[in-house]
């Protein structure tokens, strides 16, 4: 497996755009290559060589390990429409990780912002830490959410987990807000611990699992 270390040059105080970063699932293994993907920093247009340092090193295998250091919640958009290779995210990162996914694996040692994993198809994101609102859901404006794939997340989650959710499996292992599974149209969601108000609002199909005995103080309207 050939693996991929990139790293900031300096630290990131200024939100930058990794929309076009996925680009590196088609691109050959070269250093030059990589280096020109285009991300926005700033709302100013860079090459990823401008702002990281690239190391590779290469294997005979296919698929691609790409170890993203140092990230923090400026990160947005990363692994957005990812397919095939593996992303490690060392450090936290912002909103729309995974958005869009199609298949490979995302794997973030600290915690992330909202709309983890929106309208993903296929993968696999696995969060070590928190995530915020918005977890499987659509984007703002459109209507059909998570449609496949597997999300973990070893903390919590905020509210609308799941929000319009299609297809494919959230495991929240802590506590989730309110609203979770709301327009649920199918898929399945499971909750280790505590769960919010107001859950699976206007739920037409699909699956919401809670692990263990919870106290529901609030009016539950389904």
């Amino acid at each position: 497996m050939t693996e991929i270390l990139i790293k900031p040059k300096f630290n990131i105080k200024k939100n930058i755009d990794f929309t076009y970063f996925s680009k590196i699932n088609q691109l050959p293994v070269i250093s030059n290559q990589i280096k020109k993907i285009q991300v926005v920093y700033s709302n100013k247009n860079f090459c990823l060589g401008d702002l990281f340092d690239v190391q590779i090193k290469i294997s005979k295998l296919n698929k691609k390990k790409i170890r993203l250091k140092n990230s923090n919640i400026f990160f947005d958009n990363v692994g957005y429409n990812w397919e095939n290779d593996i992303l490690i995210l060392e450090g936290d990162t912002g909103s729309f990780l995974g958005s869009k996914m199609k298949s490979g694996k995302i794997l973030v040692t600290g915690s992330c912002l909202d709309f983890l994993g929106c309208e993903m198809t296929g993968g696999e994101i696995q969060l070590k830490g928190n995530a915020q609102n918005y977890l499987g859901s659509s984007f703002p404006g459109n209507k059909i959410g998570m449609n496949g794939g597997f999300i973990n997340v070893q903390g919590s989650a905020g509210n609308y987990v799941g929000n319009s959710m299609r297809r494919g499996v959230i495991l929240i292992e802590k506590n989730v807000g309110d609203f979770c599974g709301s327009d649920l149209i199918a898929g399945t969601i499971l909750v280790n611990k505590n769960i919010g108000k107001n859950f699976c609002i206007g739920m037409k199909r699909g699956t919401l699992i809670l692990l263990q005995e919870t106290q529901i103080k609030n009016k539950i309207f389904f």
